[in-house]
């Protein structure tokens, strides 16, 4: 019986070993989890803030993803240090939650559908209304209702009836699970599909009856207000549409549709939300899942004599005192979509007279002087009213009438005069073309990649030139590569031109010839500041252009929200741990989090050698002829066999603990010291004084946690007891000393002595002292991994320099010179 108690005590003493170990080895893993995700956000906050000095350009993409890091760093060093403090710092979750919703504020627009009628005419409608009849039908009511400005006549399927359609057919949860995967590809064939499975489900799902009937109804009194049966332009009005989340012809509009038509193209037209471009450009945007909602105009048909685009400033020189307008014979569907080149009209705005006229090939300008006077007053009204740059779609029908189509703010890349400061010019270098309209300004180089027929934009690489016959808007899907975009035919005021200036993609459009001239796979400049294309790759141009680049883009919005980000992120209020303020509450932005977190783990996990020691954790011994014994206990690599009981130098992996022995072994251990009587009753005092269990605690062994990178290791010898705890890390950032001393033999002034050669050898090592009575903490931080081992082997020798040095500490000058002694044999040499 004796023997199967026995074989039973063995065995559950070892697997309560196991499960300290294991305890043990899951907390240190928290620990190292924490520091790499406190070393991702240090190293994406230096990122930011380079992009914030240097003003060199992103997109909306790139600061959506960067900041994401952040806040899931953020995260998981929140659940690290809960996970390895028993959930002692939960409420940081709060605090993060808080600063979370901040941000994301700044990143996204807020959006609040209230729910509406299904229908409104348009007569109703003004900006105020953007959520329920959408930005595109909210701005034209707002022209027709506030401005007094003439407008097609028309009613408005609001996106309550939008949301009701989706809920009434159960697609939330089918779109979402698409959009999940189209937002998680960078495949164009993989996004094509994604976008013709989400558009059928709309496509084939039916309007319900009641909708159906609010649609006739507001026909039918269209009818009556107007007294005949008009054909539609069924338009897309979508809530993000002509913001900074969407292109210009991202969503489909259809013209000259028949009442028995309208069902259909209302399906379609909120099918388009889901279009392979449109898809493209949520992607890129990081829109939100939840921004993606449609209302749809339906406005009475303009039979236009002429249509076009007027651009309230000319957007190659917005710093100039002009205008632009943009003209073509009939509708202006050909003009916008980049199908044909239009005429030009260069006005100033201060006069309103008209500067240059390019026709196309017409015998006689499609506008009169009156038309231009009329359409450029009422144009700088539209811009004093929105208080922005305005880009405005625009008719005159057969009887002279102007109307006003859409009106949305006019996109800008930057706003550098680039003819005064790009003054560089190229010589030596080949012109193969010159000429052409400029619609995005800029320098692009690259192999030019010549969209055939048969050829698939599946093929594009990044860095290559789009030339291409002509515009279309459906070509944005590769503006994110291309380094400059060259056409036959198209307009400045085009939906391409619109995305190019969005994405700062340098632009010429109208060549004529391009695609007859450039080869595929040919080297090009695109100079779209001067109009010409180089051979070759003109260097200085394009070092030159992008340094003005950088500047100009200091002035864009994207640069702004990343300095307002910024505040919530990188100013670090909680500095010093030793600081009364250092606490929880304290953390006013992530650095701050990061930085207490950081900070508590570091304490959290110094204190497991302590915690621990004293466990069934049966740990090995450590025999290496040292006067003092050491328990190790090996939770991750730090030794070749952790099961070994016995250990020399040679078992030894942990290459901080090495360093420590190193320093051990290098010294003479010092025999008990002369001391004085004062010094010999200060001893006896100090024993009759000390409580019975801390007497018993000085015969115990030191103990020591290790993996091959970190050590926490805590010594007993005598009266005192230290720890020396350090983590050797990839990161410099990581890299940490910590040391802690405390007690001693010998009386308190004595004792204080011994403290003062740590603190002036600690300080010469480059250690952050702190002394509180008979208590000395240091930290070194930020190290090399090779200046981290020299220390650790210095504080070995003067863990064995100091072993009951106390007691003979009877004075100053002793002190000092003890302190002169070691630092002139044992510290490095300056």
């Amino acid at each position: 019986m004796d023997f199967l108690k026995k074989l039973f005590q063995h065995f559950s003493k070892n697997k309560v070993s196991q499960n300290y170990r294991q305890i043990l080895k899951e907390k240190y893993s928290h620990f190292k989890n924490l520091l790499n995700a406190n070393n991702q956000i240090l190293k994406t906050i230096a990122e930011l803030e380079e992009k914030k000095a240097t003003g060199k350009p992103f997109d909306r993409k790139y600061l959506i993803l960067k900041t994401n890091e952040i806040l899931s760093n953020t995260e998981k060093i929140i659940f690290h240090l809960n996970a390895l403090s028993q959930n002692k710092y939960s409420s940081l979750y709060q605090t993060y939650q808080t600063l979370k919703e901040q941000i994301e504020s700044l990143l996204y627009p807020k959006l609040e559908i209230v729910k509406t009628e299904f229908v409104y005419p348009l007569t109703e409608i003004t900006r105020a209304n953007v959520n329920c009849a959408g930005r595109k039908m909210a701005n034209l009511g707002e022209l027709k209702n506030v401005l007094k400005l003439p407008t097609p006549e028309g009613f408005v399927l609001t996106t309550s009836a939008f949301l009701y359609f989706i809920k009434q057919n159960r697609l939330e949860e089918k779109i979402n699970s698409l959009l999940v995967k189209a937002y998680n590809t960078e495949d164009l064939k993989t996004l094509e599909k994604l976008s013709s499975d989400l558009q059928a489900l709309v496509l084939e799902s039916k309007v319900p009856e009641n909708l159906e009937a609010f649609i006739f109804k507001a026909y039918d009194r269209l009818v009556k207000q107007i007294g005949y049966l008009p054909k539609l332009a069924v338009r897309s009005s979508a809530v993000l549409e002509d913001t900074e989340l969407t292109f210009g012809g991202q969503f489909s509009s259809f013209l000259d549709v028949t009442k028995e038509e309208l069902i259909e193209k209302y399906k379609e037209v909120i099918a388009s939300l889901f279009n392979t471009h449109a898809l493209f450009g949520y992607r890129s945007k990081g829109v939100p899942k939840d921004f993606l909602v449609m209302a749809v105009g339906f406005l009475c048909m303009v039979e236009a004599k002429v249509s076009g685009v007027a651009y309230s400033i000319d957007p190659n020189n917005p710093a100039g005192d002009y205008l632009l307008i943009t003209a073509v014979k009939g509708k202006g569907d050909v003009l916008v979509s980049g199908l044909t080149s239009a005429e030009t009209y260069l006005v100033q705005k201060s006069s309103l007279k008209i500067l240059e006229v390019k026709t196309s090939n017409h015998s006689s300008p499609l506008l009169t002087e009156e038309e231009i006077f009329d359409l450029a007053e009422k144009t700088l009204k539209l811009e004093k009213h929105f208080q922005t740059p305005r880009d405005i779609e625009w008719s005159i029908d057969q009887q002279g009438k102007l109307y006003f189509l859409q009106t949305r703010r006019l996109k800008l890349n930057q706003e550098l005069n680039w003819e005064t400061k790009l003054t560089f010019n190229p010589e030596g270098y080949k012109v193969l073309l010159e000429g052409g309209t400029i619609a995005s300004k800029g320098v692009g180089y690259g192999k030019a990649f010549l969209l055939e027929e048969d050829k698939n934009l599946t093929d594009f690489k990044k860095g290559e030139v789009l030339i291409v016959r002509h515009t279309r808007p459906q070509y944005a899907v590769v503006m994110e590569k291309a380094s400059a975009v060259v056409t036959d035919i198209g307009s400045p005021t085009g939906h391409m031109a619109s995305i190019a200036r969005e994405y700062g993609v340098p632009m010429i459009v109208n060549t004529k010839i391009a695609t007859q001239i450039l080869k595929p796979g040919q080297e090009i400049t695109v100079d779209a500041i001067h109009g010409k294309i180089y051979e070759g790759k003109v260097e200085e141009l394009l070092n030159e252009y992008q340094r003005l680049k950088n500047l100009g883009f200091k002035n864009s919005s994207l640069y702004h929200s990343l300095t307002e980000l910024l505040k919530l992120i990188t100013p670090l209020n909680l500095t010093l741990p030793s600081h009364s303020d250092f606490k929880l509450e304290n953390c006013r932005t992530i650095h701050d989090i990061t930085r207490f977190a950081h900070e508590m783990a570091m304490q959290e996990f110094f204190s497991l050698g302590e915690t621990y020691q004293n466990k069934d954790l049966e740990p090995s011994v450590l025999q290496i002829g040292l006067p003092i014994q050491i328990l190790i206990l090996d939770i991750e690599d730090g030794l070749k066999d952790p099961q070994k009981k016995h250990i020399t130098l040679e078992d030894i992996q942990s290459k901080p603990l090495l360093a420590v022995l190193k320093g051990m072994l290098n010294i003479k251990w010092p025999e008990p010291p002369p001391i004085d009587a004062k010094g010999f009753l200060g001893l006896i005092f100090t024993t009759t004084i000390t409580p019975e269990e801390e007497l018993l605690a000085m015969g115990e062994k030191s103990f020591c946690i290790i993996t091959q990178n970190y050590l926490n290791l805590s010594i007993r010898m005598g009266y005192h007891f230290s720890i020396i705890e350090t983590y050797i890390g990839e990161n410099i950032n990581d890299n940490y000393i910590k040391f802690f001393f405390k007690g001693g033999g010998a009386e308190g002034l004595r004792r204080l002595r011994r403290l003062k050669i740590f603190e002036e050898v600690l300080k010469r090592l480059g250690f952050c002292v702190k002394i509180e009575e008979d208590v000395l903490e240091a930290r070194l931080t930020k190290y090399e991994e090779r200046e981290i081992l020299e220390t650790l082997e210095v504080l070995g020798k003067l863990t064995a320099y100091t072993k009951q040095l106390d007691v003979a500490l009877y004075a100053d000058l002793i002190t000092q010179k003890y302190i002169e002694d070691f630092i002139k044999d044992h510290l490095p040499k300056q």
